[in-house]
């Protein structure tokens, strides 16, 4: 092939991919696109990015695991500032970024009938003045969004770990109410610190419930002269692991395979500290608040105050093979009220090694397809391939990826150019969190074999980009390969 211009050479080798993907399959792994060679493409990589989130704060209402429903406050993420296509949800939606991800503004629109703000505690932003009640008490942290306004919210430089977001205004009570949520940011791909590598992930927050508040804000029944005049009376009923409490029949949560580094965010947004406990195994504290300790300490239980953070790393042996391991709060917040079995803040991790999928799941043909109950032929069979992208539904779903929108698989979009001090970045996407991804590499097509560049890579909803620094051949040709699951 003559070197042409980048978008030229770029669309023949997507052309590549689309007519020849059967060759790309091997035994337990997806090898999701055919090899490019490292001095074709010139795009390069743009860093330091800022990510721009739109969250609206709203009213919502949850179940609890014996019937009782309570009404929450909470945040949705919409696509834009113009529109309001998000859920408002409890926790509210976690806020992922990747290693170039390096300043973040929040766009706050509040449709609730008090002024809400967000702060995240241990990231440095340009708060201004607290904002205070008539009578001179402060009242928030940082500027607030009034009932029906907006408010923007800026951290310049936000530093990698796990930390919590939440209302900044009154937040006794709102961070009660379920005005909070998960941000974390990576030090690069696969890493959550520098040197701290991890295959799966999990993000656990820890809360409670104290329904009486919850009635008396929704019937404006709360705040000076009412029937309910603070928290200093309150008292959780409901406890919950990310928004759910523990029933009798919960299945347990795949956490990953014998040999993975597990991470286990734990974050308390109750107003009491929790205890998460690993029952049969032990885990390594890495982190507080987003800051490295300076000793791993290996223990089987950790201590959160409120709206603390906690970074573990959690890894069962290959040969002590397939386990599942109750994770709960040793303080026993383990009840649902006065609901009888066991309850509350309990989880199950279930580290084993799954079957690959052979049919796409129902609940997956509901989330891209809609909810039916009759679809055109020819949309969700496993081996259908309804966007024309060369991809079938049972590699959309493995992946990741839309499968109605052609423009979403996997492949790689580009190589930087290649340079003697810092080697090729290989970038590559659509790429999907929990998923895990190795980067091959040979010099010969025809007779050479595949090298390991990157193995078990934690994967990251978007595009990922990994470095080969090894030193510049003539011609050196890369794949991606995906593992399944």
């Amino acid at each position: 092939m003559k070197k042409t211009t980048t978008l030229a050479t770029f669309r023949c080798l997507r052309m590549l991919y689309r007519l020849q993907p059967a060759r790309c399959v091997l035994t337990k792994a997806r090898t999701t696109l055919l090899v490019f060679s490292a001095c074709l493409l010139t795009a390069g990589i743009g860093l330091g990015a800022q990510v721009d989130i739109y969250l609206r704060a709203g009213t919502t209402t949850l179940t609890m695991a014996d019937g009782r429903p309570v009404v929450m406050w909470g945040f949705a993420q919409d696509s834009g500032p113009l529109v309001q296509d998000g859920t408002v949800t409890v926790p509210g939606p976690s806020i992922a970024l990747g290693p170039d991800a390096q300043g973040l503004v929040i766009h706050l629109k509040n449709t609730l009938p008090e002024p809400v703000s967000v702060v995240i505690p241990g990231q440095f932003a340009v708060q201004g003045n607290p904002e205070r009640n008539p009578d001179g008490r402060a009242r928030s942290f940082t500027h607030e969004a009034p009932p029906g306004g907006t408010a923007d919210y800026t951290w310049p430089n936000v530093q990698p770990g796990t930390y919590v977001y939440h209302s900044g205004s009154h937040p006794a009570l709102q961070v009660q109410m379920g005005l909070y949520g998960a941000l974390t940011r990576l030090s690069g791909f696969g890493e959550a610190y520098p040197g701290v590598r991890f295959e799966r992930e999990m993000t656990l927050l820890w809360g409670e419930v104290d329904p009486d508040l919850h009635d008396a804000v929704a019937a404006d029944d709360y705040g000076p002269d009412k029937t309910v005049t603070s928290t200093l009376k309150y008292r959780p009923q409901y406890f919950l692991i990310n928004g759910v409490s523990y029933t009798n029949g919960l299945l347990p949560t795949f956490a990953g395979r014998p040999g993975d580094r597990i991470l286990l965010r734990l974050i308390n947004v109750g107003l009491d500290y929790r205890i998460p406990t690993l029952n049969g195994g032990y885990f390594s504290l890495l982190s507080e608040d987003g800051s490295l300790l300076p000793f791993p300490r290996e223990t089987y239980t950790a201590m959160l105050s409120p709206l603390k953070t906690m970074d573990a790393l959690f890894t069962v042996s290959p040969s002590d093979g397939p386990q599942t391991f109750a994770l709960y709060d040793r303080r026993l917040g383990l009840v649902n009220a006065m609901a009888a079995g066991a309850g509350g803040m309990l989880t199950h991790l279930d580290v084993s090694t799954p079957a690959c999928p052979v049919d796409v799941s129902a609940d997956w043909i509901i989330a891209n397809f809609g909810p039916g109950p009759v679809y055109p032929p020819g949309t969700t069979g496993p081996q259908d391939d309804p966007d024309a992208d060369g991809v079938v539904n049972l590699d959309e779903y493995i992946s990741g990826t839309k499968p109605a929108d052609p423009l979403s698989y996997l492949r790689i979009t580009a190589l930087s150019p290649p340079d003697p001090l810092a080697g090729t970045v290989i970038t590559f996407g659509d790429t999907a969190a929990g998923r895990l991804y190795n980067v091959e590499s040979c010099t010969n097509l025809l007779s050479g074999t595949w090298d390991t560049v990157h193995t078990n890579i934690a994967g990251f909803a978007g595009a990922m980009w990994l470095t080969d620094a090894r030193p510049l051949v003539p011609e050196r040709f890369y794949r991606i390969k995906l593992a399944c699951p």
